[in-house]
């Protein structure tokens, strides 16, 4: 399988811990292992995908035919 449907996965950052960037650096690292997988995603999260469109640098990994969510809410 070459391509990934990104979501939250039920995941969360504890209330206590949030405003710290832990959420970027999950999706970040996330994004880079697929990345060096060779795999594009499809976006079904709204917190990836503003991530994404705040670091275009991320957006050639979005698959072209399925790209999922394609704005951010807001």
């Amino acid at each position: 399988m070459r391509r990934v449907a990104l979501d939250d996965g039920g995941q969360f950052v504890y209330p206590q811990f949030r405003k710290q960037g832990v959420a970027t650096a999950l999706i970040r690292r996330v994004l880079d292992t697929l990345r060096t997988q060779g795999k594009t995603v499809t976006v079904v999260c709204p917190i990836v995908r503003t991530f994404i469109t705040s670091h275009p640098e991320y957006e050639d990994l979005v698959d072209a035919g399925r790209p999922g969510l394609k704005h951010s809410r807001g």
